[in-house]
């Protein structure tokens, strides 16, 4: 049986969704990088100091929504059939976590400041982490294509992974500025299988 969180547990939680949603809802008004600490503590109505005991930084509220994601990201893997391609394991994943990214109010915005360095102050060491969930879940694609011939034992696994890394970046920055969203998906199965053949 499942735990019920206590009163202080509750409360806590509805603190740092109350700052969470306050950040959402300033990041989508204005610049990431015009909004303050204090404009999100005011806007929640919170002193300054009940917000670093949940976020560090204003980078860390969208760490908070890659975390979610992470989670749904997971739901896909237990997806995949072991007498499926690799290829449609990848075609699947993509797709879906695109659409993930879509529904959340966050998701594009989060997005598009991730893939900006600039914007969070992040190295490239920290992007390329092999600890990173998505770069785990691209090495299980990458190793049962290996183990289904369909990708060359004489390629380098680990560079395959980041080729795979960059070219699902490249697809999410694609993707922020499409108007026909249906037709994106069918190209994207297109491409996806064409730069498959490339690995074989």
């Amino acid at each position: 049986m499942e735990k019920k969180m206590t009163k202080r547990q509750l409360q806590a939680q509805a603190t740092k969704s109350k700052i969470y949603n306050s950040a959402i809802s300033l990041f989508s008004q204005k610049d990431f990088n015009s909004v303050t600490i204090q404009d999100i503590c005011s806007n929640a109505e919170i002193s300054n100091g009940l917000f670093y005991n949940y976020f560090s930084s204003k980078a860390d509220i969208l760490g908070h929504t890659f975390a979610m994601f992470d989670t749904q990201y997971a739901e896909i893997v237990q997806r995949f059939q072991e007498s499926e391609c690799a290829l449609r394991w990848f075609q699947l994943f993509l797709e879906c976590s695109i659409r993930i990214t879509m529904e959340d109010p966050l998701g594009l915005l989060a997005t598009r400041l991730f893939y900006s360095s600039e914007a969070l102050g992040l190295s490239e060491s920290s992007i390329y982490d092999p600890n990173r969930l998505i770069f785990q879940i691209f090495a299980k694609i990458v190793a049962h294509g290996k183990d289904r011939g369909e990708i060359s034992h004489e390629l380098n696994s680990e560079r395959i992974v980041r080729f795979l890394h960059d070219y699902y970046m490249g697809i999410n920055l694609r993707f922020l500025n499409v108007e026909d969203r249906e037709r994106f998906f069918d190209e994207l199965r297109l491409s996806a299988e064409l730069m498959w053949r490339a690995l074989g």
